[in-house]
């Protein structure tokens, strides 16, 4: 198994929802749930689901704060991404996520290093400092979503109605955890 923890489950599932977002096709603006408003471009939405996911139910509070404090700020070149680049929105949240594992790993005086690691994919670092945004995102790809979204997804309405089912699983899940009683000092 990949993962071993909630969070690693978590993160997981934010990198599974963005790969897939890159693949769907782009949906011309048109009226959402009876209002005039247009449809936001999946690769958009998505990173605001994940925003609001981390705002409204992550459990480390902490966590939630510096999560929320890169995405509001613009952090990493997020604002400059068009609404339908689901590229860039796949490799600005794996850009993220090594941040906070870096962060993580200061903080508990562990080393962990940064993905994808250089013996696993060579060809997605140009130096040990900076990657290869194509070499990382086949990467990303091969690992976390390896046939495209279009196998598993027919449209925009049908890819907002699994999104609903794993939002659903999700909140089941916290509530099964809170009953569970307090965590002790958990980070993500």
């Amino acid at each position: 198994a990949i993962c071993k923890s909630f969070t690693c489950g978590l993160w997981t599932l934010f990198h599974i929802l963005t790969l897939a977002a890159a693949d769907m096709p782009v949906q011309p603006p048109s009226a959402f749930l009876g209002t005039d408003e247009p449809r936001k471009a999946p690769p958009e939405e998505n990173l605001l689901r994940i925003r609001g996911f981390a705002k409204n139910f992550f459990g480390c509070s902490v966590c939630s704060e510096h999560f929320l404090e890169t995405f509001d700020s613009c952090a990493y070149g997020r604002c400059e991404l068009k609404g339908d680049d689901g590229v860039g929105a796949a490799l600005w949240l794996s850009q993220v996520h090594n941040v906070v594992n870096a962060r993580v790993a200061q903080e508990s005086s562990g080393s962990q290093g940064q993905w994808p690691p250089h013996k696993t994919c060579e060809s997605c670092w140009k130096t040990d400092d900076e990657w290869e945004p194509t070499a990382v995102y086949s990467f990303l790809r091969r690992t976390y979503l390896p046939a495209p979204a279009s196998d598993f997804l027919l449209d925009f309405d049908t890819w907002q109605s699994i999104c609903l089912v794993v939002v659903m699983m999700i909140l089941v899940c916290f509530a099964w955890r809170a009953c569970q009683g307090p965590r002790h000092g958990k980070k993500m």
